[in-house]
């Protein structure tokens, strides 16, 4: 590469780093997971790999998709989860819940899992794919449990209608 110098100059070398919001970064790797670019075996390899070369600047980074859950266990809402369809047909629920195969495309349900390698009744499957939400009330308690949105949500308790009757939108007609 000639004679050219890979290294960054010394100056450049001692700047101090700007801060990573690894909040922002977390949620935007599980929303990338959850649109389904990658599995969460994947995810978890890339969470392994930011914390080895990443570790100091991301400080207590989780390095599995079972940590990065953990972190929105705060919230205490847990998140709902159904097993669905690899093509989005159905969720193995209600009259579905056993099923091992789905009643539409008849792809399997199950992935093996662990060291088996053999999709069984035990602690070797999963299924192939997941559906995660929250419920609006689960929401509504994290949208109450911070006082300034809160407050937000609360600001029409403090509207007063004008006295000639009229009604008036936020736009003033």
């Amino acid at each position: 590469m000639g004679g050219r110098s890979t290294q960054a100059p010394a100056e450049d070398r001692d700047a101090v780093q700007p801060p990573v919001n690894t909040l922002d970064l977390l949620v935007d790797l599980l929303e990338w997971n959850s649109e389904g670019k990658m599995s969460q075996d994947s995810l978890t390899k890339l969470l392994s790999i930011m914390n080895k070369h990443f570790g100091e600047l991301l400080h207590s980074f989780p390095s599995s998709f079972q940590a990065a859950w953990k972190n929105f266990e705060a919230f205490d809402a847990p998140p709902n989860r159904v097993d669905l369809c690899v093509n989005g047909c159905v969720f193995f629920e209600g009259a579905h819940a056993n099923d091992a195969v789905c009643p539409k495309c008849k792809e399997a349900r199950w992935e093996a899992y662990g060291e088996t390698g053999e999709v069984d009744e035990g602690k070797g499957r999963r299924a192939r794919s997941q559906f995660f939400w929250w419920s609006i009330a689960d929401i509504l308690r994290r949208v109450y449990a911070n006082p300034q949105t809160a407050e937000l949500m609360r600001a029409h308790s403090r509207h007063t209608p004008p006295e000639d009757g009229s009604f008036r939108t936020i736009w003033g007609k």
